[in-house]
């Protein structure tokens, strides 16, 4: 485990550390549900599963054509945290001329007005804005799973400051900050 932490910490986009870090909670929660009492971990196979899940679908986002990652996927689904792996807030840039979320492409993001912090959520189904914003006024675009290319660091001096990232998809490419 600790080797596949340390292979994810030199390289955040290492799908397989990822991927076998999952498989290997998931291997670890099974074990626990079949002999409880041989193991000697504080942490109940439900959560290990859960940890599973998220590992899992995160290099089922980053890789979507392996069909391994999409099968370990549909088989995790049900132990993700429920309602979302993630809720909270990104900024995303906003189109110079319309008001309206950008298109993320290299041209538009040096051509961007400004940057707004929009409440989005992060599901099995993709990244979209959340349905019941806790802040009024906030917006946001949406990106389906099955449309996630790769999810890459992006470190553009042009962007706020900020932990930058950038989503791949077929029709564009769509830049956020946390």
């Amino acid at each position: 485990i600790q080797c596949f932490r340390t292979a994810i910490y030199l390289r955040s986009n290492f799908h397989r550390a990822i991927y076998n870090l999952g498989t290997v909670r998931y291997g670890h929660a099974e074990d626990m549900m079949r002999q409880p009492n041989l193991s000697s971990s504080k942490t109940p196979p439900q959560v290990l599963h859960s940890i599973a899940g998220v590992y899992i679908c995160m290099a089922a986002a980053m890789e979507p054509e392996r069909s391994v990652y999409k099968a370990s996927f549909d088989l995790t689904k049900a132990s993700l945290p429920l309602p979302a792996l993630f809720r909270g807030l990104l900024m995303l840039p906003m189109a110079a001329n319309s008001g309206s979320v950008g298109d993320g492409s290299i041209v538009s993001v040096h051509a961007l007005s400004e940057w707004k912090w929009s409440e989005m959520v992060l599901d099995c189904g993709g990244l979209h804005p959340c349905e019941e914003p806790q802040e009024e006024g906030l917006q946001g675009w949406s990106v389906g799973l099955e449309e996630i290319i790769s999810v890459e660091p992006c470190n553009d001096l042009s962007m706020p400051n900020g932990h930058g990232m950038y989503i791949s998809t077929p029709k564009k490419t769509h830049y956020l900050v946390t």
